[in-house]
């Protein structure tokens, strides 16, 4: 069981959200795969953040729930949420 963030986490909090994605992959996980480590430096990758980063004022990333607050699901949950939150980094960039 992993915490992980709701699908439905506010923009100012995506961000919060992804590294919180991360750190329970480096924590949990077992990072010596191949394709988990290349996913890990993926979610690093500045086109990556530039597509989750919404928030119109800086301030407003305080009040995004600590990542140990967020309630523990199952891996294929997790990973599920974790697509939704790339997916919709994607969708911006896209539109952008």
């Amino acid at each position: 069981m992993l915490s992980s963030p709701p699908e439905n986490i506010e923009d100012c909090c995506c961000l919060s959200a992804l590294e919180c994605f991360r750190a329970n992959m480096q924590v949990h996980l077992n990072v010596t795969g191949r394709k988990l480590h290349k996913l890990l430096r993926s979610l690093k990758n500045p086109l990556t953040l530039s597509g989750l980063d919404s928030c119109k004022s800086g301030n407003d990333t305080l009040t995004c729930h600590d990542c140990d607050s967020h309630p523990k699901v199952n891996v294929q949950e997790f990973f599920n949420r974790l697509e939704s939150l790339i997916q919709r980094a994607i969708s911006r960039l896209v539109m952008d």
